[in-house]
């Protein structure tokens, strides 16, 4: 699971071309977990970890929405992270705080 999540982390990073983003991470009509590993290296090692700027997590179900709150309360990424069901309001919530900016 690190593997896969270094190869979304290089995505990431070369889609951003090294600069500060803002990101949707669209947790949607999966099934399975991430692996504390592939959590612990998004928070601390990804090559993104400080370029991300702010990011909204979609989640359909239950249990995603409880993996991205045990995400963003234990592994403590250091970036403010936001989980909502709607793309509308995770757009919404990127657009104020791009505002505020």
């Amino acid at each position: 699971d690190v593997a896969e999540a270094k190869q979304v982390d290089e995505a990431r990073y070369q889609l951003s071309r090294g600069k500060e983003f803002y990101s949707i991470a669209g947790l949607v009509n999966i099934f399975g977990h991430m692996t504390k590993e592939a959590q612990l290296y998004f928070a601390n090692d990804a090559k993104c970890r400080d370029l991300i700027k702010h990011e909204v997590i979609l989640v359909d179900s239950l249990s995603i929405r409880i993996l991205a709150k045990y995400y963003i309360k234990w592994i403590k990424p250091p970036y403010k992270i936001e989980v909502t069901k709607d793309l509308k309001e995770g757009l919404q919530i990127l657009s104020n705080f791009t505002n505020e900016a």
